[in-house]
C-alpha cells in the first residue's frame, strides 16, 4: 500500500455512514451485508480495546505527576523511574496525538504564530525556559487570510 506523507487520513464520515456507503454499492448479497456488518462492529471493538488500553498506559504514566490526584501510591518512585514515566507518558500523547491526524508544530511555527497579528487583537508572551519541556500539535493545514473590518465608536 502507498503511503504519502502529504495527505490527511481524516475521513469526513462517521463509522456507520461508512458501513452504509461501502454496502450502497450493491455488491453483496444480504448474507454477505449482514457478514460486513458484523465484521465492521468486531473491528470497531477490537481498536476501540486498543485505544482503552492506551489510555490506561497514560493514566498510568501521568499518575505520579497528577497534583489532582486522590490516590495513594504503594511505593515512592526512584528518579530513575520518575523520568522513565515522564518519557513514556509524552511518548503516549505524541503518538495519540499522531494516530488522530496531529502534527506537531516547529518551534519556528510556533514563534512565527506568536509575532503575527493574530484575527483576534490578543497578544501572548510565553517564556520557554520556564518549561522542561513543551510541544504543540495541530490539525489541517488550511491558510487563509481574512479581512477583518473594524468599528470605532465617535464621540458626541
Amino acid at each position: 500500500m502507498a503511503v504519502y506523507a502529504d495527505r490527511n487520513a481524516f475521513i469526513p464520515y462517521r463509522r456507520s455512514d461508512l458501513v452504509e456507503l461501502c454496502l450502497a454499492e450493491g455488491k453483496l448479497d444480504d448474507q454477505q451485508s449482514q457478514k460486513f456488518r458484523e465484521f465492521s462492529e468486531i473491528l470497531a471493538a477490537y481498536y476501540h480495546f486498543e485505544f482503552h488500553q492506551d489510555l490506561e498506559a497514560i493514566k498510568e504514566s501521568f499518575a505520579p505527576f497528577n497534583p489532582d490526584s486522590a490516590t495513594k501510591s504503594i511505593r515512592e518512585l526512584t528518579p530513575a523511574e520518575y523520568r522513565d514515566r515522564e518519557q513514556r507518558l509524552v511518548k503516549s500523547f505524541e503518538n495519540v496525538l499522531e494516530r488522530a491526524n496531529y502534527k506537531p508544530i516547529s518551534q519556528e511555527s510556533l514563534q512565527r504564530a506568536f509575532n503575527e497579528e493574530a484575527l483576534i487583537e490578543l497578544k501572548t508572551d510565553v517564556e520557554f525556559d520556564d518549561f522542561e519541556y513543551f510541544s504543540c500539535f495541530c490539525r489541517g493545514d488550511i491558510f487563509e487570510t481574512i479581512e477583518v473590518k473594524k468599528f470605532s465608536r465617535k464621540s458626541k
